[in-house]
């Protein structure tokens, strides 16, 4: 099994680019620099400043490459540090975002600790989160958590969103769903999708319960609401009888038959009265992953076929080009031979990739790369996963390359692959650090790119992730 990284260089060496000049040390902010240098400067009392093409960055943004970080530069020239900061995305600061600065003056990203609370800034980004958003834990897995609308500092405790109560956990503020005993012994019910407080008649679990329409807390005992008179247990608070008035059925679903590709299923509804009724399910085939018949594109969607594990019934279906669902596609071998690899596209990840690798030729000077036409970007995707079966310049059908794809206005090739995981961040450091991959970046011939990154699942869901940029004359 192949493991960490690797890059393999591009077999088309075109011409030679100069490396990019980047002191360890920065340089003096009074020192004469030249026109074409950009980077990190410093006064003499250490204040930083950013050059770009020696034009000092003021107001904006600027991603420094030695320290692998974006940072913010005010009207003045000097950095921002240990803040917040808006950075607007129109001319006239109508929209933007909110992003963090850290002692070092780096954008921070992910998890955050300051002003008493927890805040959450987007892993690729940097932009502040507010709302509810799924978050990582360090023991894996993920958890629901609020972060408010206003400062974007993580909620704990008891909270009115949007006029629903919701239960944060005080320490993690994880969000509760299920059950809830408070710390006086009372219990209360948020919903297990939403995480909402629900109040009056409830069922969960098939049991019927009463929880106070004001206050949300479980009731026990006898209780008077529609009309009636209704005896909830002591303990457990589960409906044991009612008395009086008219009895308004509340029923729970199960299955108790499942269906099959042959045999409708049942579904059982029972109220706590001993009131019942079925519903028939219709027949269910169990189809395996679909077997791509036709790449999506931008503008269109792909097709695949599906077959059912127990009667081999067929069915096409489509599916567009950012769905990850894991599919089978096939690998042309030659001679009329084919295999198959399994796994997705990351599309977010080709997109950040394309954004970084046009960062890196501003920086140098170079004109930035236009998104591949639809059908140089379907040659990039073929190569992505071809490039999980045989990790070569060379086809596994044995035809180069540029032996196909020239046609299709493809001149250069840079490939990658990480496992058991891999980022956008990562494989442009590494093409970077490469000579051969870094003069195919920097070449000024390509008008075009096609970036693609398939995730190739090995079978125990672990993913090895195969990169590919295919520069394009278009």
């Amino acid at each position: 099994m192949r493991k960490g990284m690797m890059l393999l260089l591009a077999g088309l060496v075109l011409m030679v680019i100069p490396s990019l000049n980047a002191n360890a040390a920065e340089p003096a902010l009074s020192e004469k620099l030249g026109t074409d240098y950009t980077g990190m400067v410093r006064d003499v009392d250490g204040e930083r400043y950013f050059l770009d093409s020696g034009v000092m960055a003021r107001d904006k943004e600027a991603y420094d490459p030695v320290t692998n970080a974006w940072y913010w530069f005010d009207d003045d020239g000097t950095m921002a540090v240990d803040k917040d900061a808006f950075i607007p995305t129109k001319a006239d600061r109508s929209e933007g975002k909110w992003v963090r600065y850290d002692a070092n003056g780096a954008m921070v990203k992910g998890e955050d600790w300051r002003y008493g609370g927890w805040y959450w800034f987007d892993p690729t980004t940097g932009e502040m989160i507010k709302g509810f958003v799924l978050v990582p834990v360090r023991e894996g897995g993920y958890k629901w958590v609020y972060y408010d609308d206003i400062n974007g500092q993580m909620h704990h405790g008891e909270s009115c969103i949007n006029g629903g109560w919701y239960r944060f956990n005080d320490i993690t503020g994880e969000m509760v769903h299920g059950e809830y005993c408070n710390s006086v012994g009372s219990w209360y019910y948020y919903d297990e999708i939403t995480g909402i407080m629900q109040k009056g008649r409830v069922t969960h679990h098939g049991k019927e319960y009463y929880y106070d329409p004001y206050s949300g807390i479980m009731q026990k005992g006898a209780v008077y609401h529609d009309g009636a008179t209704y005896f909830y247990d002591g303990v457990t608070g589960v409906l044991t009888r009612m008395s009086g008035g008219r009895h308004t059925h509340n029923y729970a679903g199960t299955v108790t038959r499942e269906p099959n590709c042959f045999e409708t299923g049942i579904k059982t509804y029972s109220c706590w009265c001993g009131n019942s009724y079925v519903e028939e399910l219709g027949t269910r085939h169990d189809y395996t992953p679909g077997v791509v018949t036709e790449y999506p594109t931008a503008t269109s969607d792909g097709t695949q076929v599906e077959i059912c594990n127990n009667c081999g019934d067929e069915r096409t279906s489509t599916f567009s080009r950012g769905d990850k669902t894991d599919r089978y596609y096939g690998i042309d071998l030659g001679n009329g031979e084919v295999d198959i690899v399994y796994g997705h596209y990351e599309i977010e990840m080709a997109n950040e990739i394309f954004n970084r690798l046009n960062v890196y030729r501003s920086q140098n000077g170079l004109p930035t790369l236009n998104q591949a036409s639809e059908i140089l970007q379907m040659a990039g995707d073929i190569r992505a996963n071809e490039c999980s079966y045989l990790f070569d310049h060379t086809r596994p059908n044995g035809e180069g390359v540029f032996d196909t794809f020239s046609w299709f206005g493809a001149c250069a090739e840079n490939i990658a692959y990480t496992w058991p995981s891999g980022s956008a961040e990562q494989v442009m450091e590494g093409w970077k650090n490469s000579p051969g991959h870094n003069r195919n970046m920097l070449w000024d011939y390509p008008t075009s790119v096609a970036i693609s990154v398939f995730a190739s699942n090995d079978g125990s869901g672990r993913y090895e992730y195969n990169y590919v940029q295919l520069f394009g004359i278009e």
